[in-house]
């Protein structure tokens, strides 16, 4: 089964642990080297702090990168499974049944709708519009029968709308492995780091 990973010859690259060759690495060296010589003291060192910058956050994402194609190939076999995803990795690199029932998560849904969060790019479709809690279908069918604790003691609804052309109504074991989903992605807003339903790792 092929898996289609967006982002080009860079991607492959970092996969392959590619680095440019000898002649290449040593033009960009003698260049370089004939740029410092041209520039003041206080030009190099702001040059060599740029530099260094700019190696360790094109490290970092590339190492993020590599992390979340990892991930996406370990669970490229689960195809349409409903299931747990307790890592921020696990969670950028969702297959597109759980980026569903991801972005049903009300804090998500909310951020996506303010364009707050990257929400999959182009890979989630949002068919349900502006609406998130109790008004999104998708979050009706995660909850419907779950048990709720207010400060009025506990309440459960079953919602009983269903759309015909959908998926076979979740089940109970898959709806608490949407939720403990959904505890995870709270937990990783709340942190207010990465972005966890961005594919390449985006900061908030």
């Amino acid at each position: 089964m092929a898996t289609y990973v967006p982002g080009g010859a860079d991607l492959i690259d970092i996969m392959a642990g590619g680095r440019p060759d000898s002649v290449t690495q040593n033009w960009f060296a003698e260049r370089r080297d004939a740029l410092q010589n041209t520039l003041t003291h206080t030009s190099q060192v702001f040059f060599d702090r740029a530099r260094d910058m700019y190696q360790t956050i094109s490290e970092s994402q590339a190492m993020q990168i590599l992390r979340n194609l990892r991930s996406q190939s370990d669970t490229a076999w689960s195809g349409n499974a409903v299931e747990p995803l307790n890592t921020l990795e696990r969670l950028q690199t969702a297959s597109p049944i759980m980026q569903r029932w991801v972005m049903a998560q009300p804090d998500v849904r909310k951020r996506y709708l303010n364009q707050e969060v990257e929400g999959y790019s182009q890979a989630y479709n949002n068919f349900h519009g502006a609406v998130f809690g109790a008004n999104h279908y998708d979050y009706r069918q995660v909850m419907s029968g779950v048990v709720e604790v207010n400060d009025d003691g506990w309440v459960a609804r079953e919602y009983v709308d269903y759309m015909e052309d959908d998926e076979p109504r979740l089940r109970r074991h898959e709806q608490l492995d949407i939720l403990s989903t959904w505890d995870v992605v709270k937990a990783l807003l709340d942190q207010g780091v990465e972005d966890p339903t961005s594919p390449v790792g985006n900061h908030l």
